[in-house]
């Protein structure tokens, strides 16, 4: 696979257990990956790469959704993970389909993202 074939991944989350997971999980997938544990480090990080997907907690500030909703405006696939919580009906306004509650087996629910997010980056772009 060649490097612009990878697909570039941004995972957020402020648990070190969900970002080794992501980490330990997806390292050999032929994906380029990315992992902050704030919201704001990875707004940062958007500001400065492309990335093809992103997994973001719902977090607060700033919040998963803003993380959210500044990817999706960068035509980046995103996705908010979450478990619960305050913004959690706010975060399912935003995302619908997109949010994920965890807890959650990144083989059965990552896998199948990534898997679709790689064959859309192999289609020959539409003239």
């Amino acid at each position: 696979m060649t490097q612009q074939q990878q697909l570039e991944i941004l995972v957020i989350d402020d648990k070190p257990c969900i970002v080794l997971s992501f980490y330990q999980t997806l390292k050999d997938k032929g994906v380029r990956l990315d992992v902050v544990q704030t919201t704001a480090d990875g707004l940062d990080l958007m500001t400065r790469k492309r990335y093809d997907l992103l997994f973001t907690d719902l977090m607060q500030q700033p919040s998963g959704i803003e993380v959210y909703r500044t990817a999706v405006s960068k035509g980046i696939e995103a996705y908010i993970m979450t478990g619960g919580g305050a913004l959690l009906e706010e975060a399912r306004a935003v995302a619908g389909e997109s949010l994920l509650m965890k807890p959650f087996l990144i083989k059965e629910v990552i896998y199948p993202i990534i898997e679709k997010a790689r064959q859309r980056k192999l289609e020959p772009p539409k003239p």
